[in-house]
């Protein structure tokens, strides 16, 4: 398990150093045009921002996932006991 961390770990390390090198490297300011206006600002506000709404994207769809899974289940489980109710049921008579 010790080996997992610190492989989670140098794989963050690396992640973050080429992010950092390519936010560095890209001081500069950009022309955004958007549909119904346009605006300048520095492409590191600009790769910042996409890296955080492209983070909220994954935890938001994961969190979906996750509950619609977590219901899947339950509905699943509900659906067993009642089934298994019924055949109690029929093997009493």
């Amino acid at each position: 398990m010790r080996i997992k961390s610190i492989f989670r770990l140098v794989i963050f390390v690396v992640i973050i150093s080429l992010m950092l090198i390519i936010i560095l490297s890209n001081a500069s300011s950009v022309r955004v045009n958007l549909i119904f206006f346009s605006f300048d600002c520095p492409s590191i506000v600009l790769i910042l921002a996409s890296l955080f709404i492209g983070y909220l994207i994954g935890v938001l769809s994961s969190t979906f996932i996750s509950r619609s899974k977590h219901k899947d289940r339950a509905s699943y489980a509900k659906n067993i006991g009642q089934s298994e109710k019924e055949t109690n049921k029929k093997n009493k008579k």
